[in-house]
């Protein structure tokens, strides 16, 4: 074998160590990345959680890992929750009733997190406000439209009781026109008989 020779047959082993190990570190990190994918789920904030669950000043969070979220308080109506997309990644999931919870938790979470928080209760309060308010005007209309329909009913029903009473009269009045002619009749009668 020439130097030649000798040198190709290190460099080839030496290439087909390295080869060797490149495979069993990517078969190690394949086999950590199956191992951290399995386990490996995301929640936002999820370095405070334990078992699932996010446990600060007293408030409760919830994650899911479905949804990459953390829930705040009953989640069974999603009419009453407000989802928040968190600028840090993932999303808050609150129910409308545990705002006051919400406020008890708000130093852990982060300014910019906090803000959006902040402006997504904000533009609910406000939403909230309004459609109240549409309500009202509504239920306003409404007992407008139903006192104006009462009294025009008040009204028609006086009419009627005038003219009832009107009609009454006026039977009254024939009645005793009827009655006086009667009488005047019988009375005349008499007054024949009588000159006879």
């Amino acid at each position: 074998m020439g130097i030649n020779e000798v040198q190709n047959a290190k460099s080839f082993d030496l290439l087909s160590l390295q080869g060797e190990r490149k495979t069993d570190s990517t078969d190690r990190s394949s086999s950590f990345s199956k191992i951290l994918g399995e386990k490996q789920q995301k929640c936002p904030y999820s370095h405070l959680a334990k078992d699932g669950l996010i446990e600060y000043n007293g408030v409760t969070f919830v994650c899911d890992y479905k949804t990459n979220s953390i829930c705040l308080g009953d989640m069974s109506n999603p009419k009453n929750v407000l989802n928040i997309s968190l600028p840090s990644g993932g999303n808050l999931k609150v129910n409308v009733d545990n705002f006051g919870d919400l406020s008890k938790a708000a130093g852990m979470f982060s300014p910019a997190d906090l803000n959006a928080i902040m402006r997504a209760i904000a533009q609910y309060n406000h939403c909230t406000k309004k459609l109240n308010e549409l309500d009202e005007e509504e239920i306003e209309t409404v007992e407008n439209v139903t006192d104006k329909a009462d009294d025009q009913a008040k009204v028609k029903e006086e009419a009627d009781t005038d003219r009832s009473v009107e009609a009454e009269e006026n039977a009254n009045t024939i009645f005793s026109a009827i009655t006086l002619f009667r009488i005047n009749t019988v009375i005349e009668s008499r007054l024949v008989a009588e000159r006879s």
